[in-house]
């Protein structure tokens, strides 16, 4: 089992450069293409519609990801690691769960709530804990 106590001050400055990063990829885009405007709008939207499906949503995408990172981590086979961590992605991004660093570009686009993106973030980090403490080392 995981032993280590969550380093928030951490999760927080993973968050802001995240943010950052997505951020200034949001300005070199606006005014460039109004369909990007439009698609963000409507997932924004999608997201906004329930806030419990966004949720829910987002700990499948937390648990996912802790899969595809940690859990391929611990693979030897460098192209079973890979193809774990790929297969991941596709599962979140096909399933069309919330993942909050990469929503975070929907919300600034598409001039979201910011609750509802903070419900992705904690929904993210709770799937992610959870399969962390079920999993034992």
């Amino acid at each position: 089992m995981i032993e280590e106590k969550i380093k928030w001050q951490e999760v927080i400055e993973i968050l802001i450069w995240n943010f950052m990063g997505v951020g200034m990829v949001w300005l070199l885009s606006t005014g460039l293409s109004q369909i990007i405007v439009e698609k963000s709008v409507g997932i924004v939207a999608l997201r906004e519609e329930s806030a419990i499906k966004t949720f829910l949503g987002s700990i499948f995408c937390g648990i996912l990801m802790w899969i595809a990172t940690i859990g391929a981590s611990k693979i030897e086979n460098k192209v079973v690691s890979s193809l774990l961590t790929i297969g991941c992605v596709m599962a979140f991004v096909l399933a069309g769960f919330p993942h909050s660093i990469a929503d975070s570009f929907y919300f600034l686009a598409g001039n979201g709530r910011w609750d509802i993106w903070l419900i992705e973030v904690v929904g993210n980090a709770f799937g992610a804990n959870l399969i962390g403490l079920l999993v034992k080392e």
